[in-house]
């Protein structure tokens, strides 16, 4: 017989506490007392301690595949190798930004705005949060079915109030995400002299995309992300946007209908598409790819990443890499998630053959 799990852990109680008094008090006061967040968390809690179960039982499933990467089944070898890869900090502090240079070369040799829908189709299929989100779920109107979904995305920030609102705190943050954009381009290659401005720039279109987008409150209300629409009306709303290139580029058909969640964001995306120099755009397709990339690459850009992740969060440690490199693929899929992706493309290029 399976035993029945515990649903109270009497050592949590505060029994000096009345519960008539205060029951949370009362249920949880010895627990309060005597723990603390860890250092990698930013939050502490019951649903805490079973993440660290489940990662422990991660690390031993990873590290078992990574053994037999080279001999196992096709599963075991993918996740072997995958996880061997990541785990290489040695090879990713060897290479540095060297596995993002070829996507670097394609962004830098875009001409036109056809180029540039072609390399953000490709970027998506890395799971690089750039522009816009195009994913699938399930029908809004008819959850037996899933169908394609248009969201709103493309923020280096976690949503449209860290760029709206205008109290002190939130001025501070912005300058240093401006310093955290200029630093990141500068482990790209830019010039020293020219990345401030280029963060300043990137910046200033990132905002632009806010200004479109819904709050987070807003998008709690599914009637305000439910927006049954042919693909026609889609392009009506962004006809800049070429979204039968777009289709093609992800090898993804045309269905009869798709939840555009967000049609304000789309028309709003539209002027910016004939307006912002393409010069701005291809350097923020570069930010997107480097901050996408940057948690799997070397000590130089994952010091950077967690710098602003620790001034975005409060986070006080990095959390070790093998604890990280089993998340990674979560975020690195073959659509963009409505939420900023963390996408592992360097790892994949760094992944050795299996024989």
């Amino acid at each position: 017989m399976t035993p029945i799990p515990q649903t109270v852990e009497p050592s949590f109680i505060d029994t000096t506490c009345s519960p008539c008094k205060d029951f949370f008090q009362y249920a949880n006061g010895a627990w309060l007392a005597r723990d603390t967040i860890p250092a990698i968390y930013t939050s502490w809690g019951v649903i805490g301690e079973s993440r660290e179960q489940n990662d422990a039982q991660l690390r031993r499933i990873a590290e078992a595949a990574a053994a037999k990467r080279k001999t196992g089944d096709p599963a075991t070898r993918l996740v072997g190798t995958y996880y061997a890869t990541c785990m290489d900090s040695t090879r990713a502090e060897r290479e540095g930004g060297t596995p993002l240079r070829d996507e670097i070369s394609k962004i830098n040799a875009i001409g036109s705005k056809k180029e540039l829908f072609a390399e953000l189709s490709r970027l998506h299929l890395m799971g690089v949060d750039a522009l816009f989100g195009y994913f699938a779920l399930p029908d809004p109107l008819e959850s037996s079915k899933y169908t394609a979904w248009a969201y709103q995305g493309g923020l280096g920030m976690p949503d449209r109030d860290y760029y709206t609102r205008t109290d002190p705190s939130s001025d501070s943050l912005r300058n240093d995400y401006v310093a955290h954009v200029t630093a990141t381009l500068k482990l790209l290659g830019h010039p020293a002299a020219n990345a401030p401005n280029e963060a300043r720039e990137i910046m200033a279109l990132e905002t632009r995309l806010a200004g479109a987008s819904l709050t987070v409150l807003e998008q709690r209300d599914p009637q305000n992300i439910t927006h049954k629409k042919t693909y026609a009306e889609l392009q009506s709303l962004s006809p800049a946007f070429d979204w039968t290139g777009y289709l093609k580029g992800i090898g993804v058909s045309a269905q009869p209908d798709l939840n555009v969640a967000t049609p304000k964001f789309f028309e709003g995306v539209n002027p910016l598409l004939r307006s912002v120099p393409l010069t701005h755009w291809k350097t923020y397709l570069q930010w997107r790819l480097a901050d996408a990339a940057a948690p799997s690459m070397g000590k130089a850009f994952e010091q950077e990443d967690f710098k602003w992740q620790a001034r975005l969060t409060g986070r006080k440690a990095l959390p070790p890499r093998w604890r990280r490199c089993p998340a990674m693929p979560r975020s690195s899929t073959r659509t963009v998630r409505p939420t900023t992706s963390r996408a592992v493309r360097t790892t994949r290029k760094r992944m050795v053959p299996m024989a």
